[in-house]
């Protein structure tokens, strides 16, 4: 918005407006003002008496809290979802390890009955 006052011709009123509702600082709405448009300093005047009032700052508290409790909310909602995450990992590298287990032992048993087997075919040669 710098240079706004220059290009904005003060008659055209709907790009003062425009220009009122793009201020994003109180520089620029103290610009705004300082063009001596009776309408656009009687609704920045307007708007300081609201963003000054008890309620928009009770209002702002809120917003900011609302804020704050959101994010508390997605942090805590992730951890819950990492450690589960975390468990559910375990309990099938559990799973995974006690698949792996099983699989040696049958080998090991079917490798047992086949050294078995190879020891009494050698007993009787």
């Amino acid at each position: 918005m710098r240079g706004f006052c220059d290009k904005i011709d003060r008659d055209n009123l709907l790009l003062l407006w425009l220009a009122l509702f793009r201020a994003d600082t109180e520089e620029e709405l103290c610009k705004i003002d300082g063009l001596g448009v009776p309408e656009l300093s009687e609704a920045v005047n307007a708007y300081h008496t609201v963003t000054t009032s008890p309620e928009y700052e009770e209002y702002e508290r809120l917003m900011v809290k609302a804020s704050h409790d959101e994010a508390q909310a997605l942090y805590h909602a992730e951890q819950r979802g990492e450690k589960r995450g975390e468990k559910r990992g375990e309990k099938r590298a559990d799973n995974k390890w006690r698949e792996v287990v099983a699989k040696k032992d049958a080998e090991i048993d079917m490798l047992s009955a086949e050294i078995e087997a190879l020891k009494e075919k050698n007993q009787e040669i």
